[in-house]
């Protein structure tokens, strides 16, 4: 039996935020094992941490009339709370929006714009991130995991009886 329109927009936000939080796990992944010497890379493997983290928590287009956000309601480990907010912000007003103006949410504070003295003069930066620690990857990838655990919960015993292969929906 065709699941309704309304299973499949609920399949297609649980898949949509474990593969995004999956995304974010194994580039925390890829940024641990960098040469030293990598900070540029770091820097965009970083952003895509972020993006990538965040992506769940924010507005999903699901048609054209209709957005939701895929993880709603959803609270973190009361332990992990502080780095989840942490990588919401650094989404909304460091990598993910290069705004010069506050958003709606969050209208006393406009995005980060960073000015970044050198011997030779200055420059402007939307976003930089010169290190970040191992501790706060660590986080994350907890957060990961903790988010994607109740997706595999739902759908495994309906999946495991069905022979190997792709299957569409």
């Amino acid at each position: 039996m065709r699941p309704t329109s309304a299973e499949l927009t609920d399949v297609w936000l649980h898949v949509y935020s474990r593969t995004s939080l999956l995304e974010a796990d194994s580039v925390i992944n890829a940024l641990r094992s960098l040469p030293p010497g990598s900070e540029t890379l770091a820097q965009a493997l970083m952003c895509s941490i972020v993006i990538a983290y965040a992506r769940p928590f924010t507005k999903s287009q699901i048609t054209k009339s209709i957005r939701t956000v895929p993880l709603k309601g959803i609270r973190p480990p009361r332990e992990l709370a502080s780095t989840h907010c942490l990588v919401l912000k650094l989404r909304n007003k460091v990598f993910g929006h290069k705004d010069a103006v506050p958003d709606k949410e969050d209208s006393k504070a406009a995005n980060i714009v960073l000015i970044r003295r050198v011997p030779s003069g200055f420059h402007f930066h939307a976003a930089i991130v010169a290190d970040i620690s191992p501790s706060l990857l660590t986080e994350i990838k907890e957060l990961c995991t903790f988010f994607v655990a109740p997706f595999i919960a739902r759908y495994r015993a309906d999946i495991m009886q069905r022979p190997e292969g792709f299957y569409e929906l």
